[in-house]
């Protein structure tokens, strides 16, 4: 297990913060201060570190009482988890805990006032379920990790449970019973205590179990068995469960199982999603009568109610204009409290309100924040007037404040990449131009600080992963790296991205190498018809899914691009889903996820057709791809398959494997190494001058 220590504050960093929030406790702070006109970015470039190291600040979390505010940092390259007092109440002091080079911070969910919940992820080289062992961690697993704060101590809390040989926790519902401290917890767990019947033909690892822990005592105990389809397990809002969701691997049939609107007897089907409404359960509405669902409507993601005791999901909310999608539920009760709005060139109003309270901070955020052009409230203390504020737009690095809604002040408590903040950066602007079948798309359009109107600039152009996520206008460091050494970046929202509606995403299903990449191609079309871009000086760069369409844009349209650079990216389609199959599960809810992605339907041939590794013969450009060895994601096998390909071919290629590092590069020095490879290969393919 991963080392942690805990310690007072004594980087400079968390020094410098904890001396900010005392000092400026009622004194507004503008976190954007305005930079002089300077030197444009290619001539005073900030070193690679500015922009590959992990963020400064994140995830942060507020305690219970509105005392604490607890947020993940960056020492050395490694994780640190930084508590400073609110400037609420006197007398409350900071701590540091320091986790080790070998874990990945997911959440941090406070179960009281003075105790500290860390998810992390930690990697294995061993099979969990099987315990053999590997050249490489295959296995990222998550674990809890509570802090006393009275005490400093540390301790895994999410082992060895009732019996039960607890293999992985997968959230925090919220708190368990009506009192703060203990939460509920759903688990993946050895089926060691269900009858031999029932265990028959399941894989042990599949059962999802909830855990009632109790982190300051160590009690633990099981309070609801997870069948053979337990895919998911919703809170009702008071401390207990609500519902579960179900799923049939052999068939892909999902389904809703609650207890009725008395929340009593047996557990029972209520809904069936379907192709249709083939939504997701977002939790209990406070009545505790229904639903809240999220599912389409007229071509967006809309929220829907259902009762308990079933029937069909009616409207409540939808915005012709935005998708209503990811549900922010409340860290200590779990209820449903708002959800978050996608952003495009038409609107920056990024979240909707259930709780009243939160929708009067939001306002309040917009208010004082009116020149910063997207603010979301993203953690707060339970009387909702202490809250955290996340602000960003047009390119600038993302920070975060604290408000206190009694005071009704604001300070600041970091930038996420604070030595990028201090310079003028490149601005990313909304780019609409038309593909060639004459649907509208959207892409961020980011030009070099400096740059001429209309000089034609050499270009990147830098598809993004997922496929289903979209690029705004909000900071991304990949993307201000490539400007600040003064290439103009374009980052198409094909059709398969997220924030467009759910016709616009299910456009791309199917279409890997075909509809989505003509979108890619078309977008650089565009910005060379606009005299923007340099049709003999442009680059294609990706990362996952974007390294997918880095290599296919030099494999399909090699006269167009002079280089590329792919980061753990899918380069052998029929390779990829069989490895998932082997690792999920053929009928798993992952492989099905790729299987429609990629293509439920194409054959051998087809698939092949749109694998890169297969069409290495007509690369014209030079290659460089770039791998964690420890990806869980994308297995690094598709990489070395890649380079092998063009290797064999007697093509210009380069690699760069990294050791340890995971799909995001969130190990000590991995990022940076990744930053300074890409620029020396495009100095060396690509210079700017």
């Amino acid at each position: 297990m991963a080392q942690v220590c805990f310690a007072k504050p004594t980087s400079r960093l968390a020094l410098a913060i904890l001396m900010l929030l005392f000092a400026l406790a009622t004194a507004g702070v503008q976190p954007f201060a305005r930079a002089g006109a300077g030197l444009a970015w290619a001539d005073t470039p900030l070193p690679v570190e500015a922009y590959a190291r992990l963020p400064a600040v994140s995830s942060p979390s507020v305690s219970p009482d509105g005392n604490r505010i607890a947020f993940v940092s960056d020492r050395a390259g490694a994780p640190v988890i930084i508590v400073v007092p609110s400037g609420r109440s006197p007398g409350i002091q900071g701590i540091s805990a320091e986790l080790g080079e070998d874990v990945v911070v997911l959440d941090l969910i406070w179960s009281d006032p003075t105790t500290l919940l860390i998810a992390i992820e930690h990697f294995f080289d061993f099979n969990p379920y099987s315990g053999k062992a590997s050249t490489v961690s295959d296995y990222a697993l998550q674990m809890l990790i509570s802090v006393d704060l009275k005490t400093g101590k540390p301790k895994r809390i999410d082992s060895a449970i009732d019996g039960v040989v607890t293999v992985e926790a997968t959230e925090i519902l919220g708190q368990y019973g009506k009192k703060l401290g203990s939460v509920l917890v759903p688990m993946y767990g050895l089926a060691a205590q269900l009858p031999s019947e029932v265990r028959r033909g399941i894989r042990p690892e599949s059962l999802l179990h909830v855990f009632a822990l109790d982190p300051k005592t160590e009690n633990r105990r099981r309070v609801e068995v997870g069948t053979e389809h337990t895919f998911d397990w919703i809170p009702d809002g008071k401390g207990g469960l609500a519902a579960r969701v179900e799923r049939d691997e052999r068939t892909g049939e999902r389904w809703i199982e609650t207890r009725g609107t008395a929340n009593k007897g047996d557990w029972k089907r209520i809904f069936t999603f379907s192709e249709q409404f083939s939504g997701f359960v977002a939790g209990v509405m406070a009545n505790q009568k229904d639903l809240l669902l999220v599912g389409p409507h007229k071509g967006r993601e809309a929220l829907f109610l259902l009762s308990m005791d079933g029937g069909q999901p009616r409207l409540a909310v939808g915005d012709p204009k935005q998708d209503l999608g990811r549900v922010m539920r409340d860290p200590q009760t779990g209820a449903p409290v708002g959800v978050f709005k996608s952003i495009d060139a038409s609107t920056s109003d990024s979240q909707s309100w259930l709780d009243p309270d939160l929708k009067d901070a939001y306002d309040f955020a917009r208010a004082v924040l009116k020149d910063v052009p997207v603010v979301k409230v993203v953690a707060w203390s339970n009387d909702r007037k202490v809250v955290v504020v996340h602000e960003s737009g047009n390119g600038k690095p993302s920070a975060y404040s604290v408000i206190d809604l009694v005071a009704r002040n604001r300070v600041l408590l970091g930038s996420t990449f604070p030595e990028v903040a201090e310079k003028p950066l490149a601005q990313a602007d909304w780019y609409n131009y038309t593909a060639r079948d004459g649907t509208a798309i959207q892409a961020v359009l980011i030009r070099p600080a400096g740059a001429a109107p209309d000089a034609k600039l050499p270009t990147i152009i830098l598809p993004h992963g997922g496929p289903a996520s979209q690029d705004t206008t909000e900071f991304d460091s990949l993307a201000q790296f490539f400007a600040s050494r003064g290439y103009q970046v374009v980052q198409p929202n094909f059709r398969g991205s997220t924030g467009y509606g759910g016709a616009f995403e299910r456009a791309g299903w199917g279409q890997w190498g075909r509809l989505m990449q003509d979108d890619v191609t078309d977008a650089l079309k565009a910005v060379i018809d606009d005299g923007k871009a340099d049709p003999n000086r442009v680059c294609i760069v990706g990362w996952s899914y974007g390294g997918y369409a880095a290599m296919a844009g030099a494999t399909m349209t090699p006269e167009l691009y002079r280089c590329a650079i792919a980061i753990n990216g899918v380069y052998d389609l029929r390779e990829f889903l069989m490895e998932r199959g082997r690792r999920f599960g053929r009928t798993s809810a992952t492989s099905d996820y790729w299987e429609v992605s990629i293509g439920r339907d194409l054959g051998k041939e087809e698939l092949d057709a749109r694998s890169p590794t297969k069409l290495a013969d007509v690369v014209r450009a030079p290659v460089l791809l770039i791998f964690g060895e420890n990806d869980v994601v994308v297995d690094a096998g598709q990489s070395q398959m890649m380079f092998d390909a063009l290797r064999g071919r007697g093509k210009a290629v380069d690699r760069l494997k990294l050791k340890k590092a995971d799909h995001s590069f969130n190990q000590p020095g991995t990022r940076a190494e990744a930053f300074a490879a890409m620029e020396r290969f495009l100095a060396q393919h690509n210079p700017v001058n």
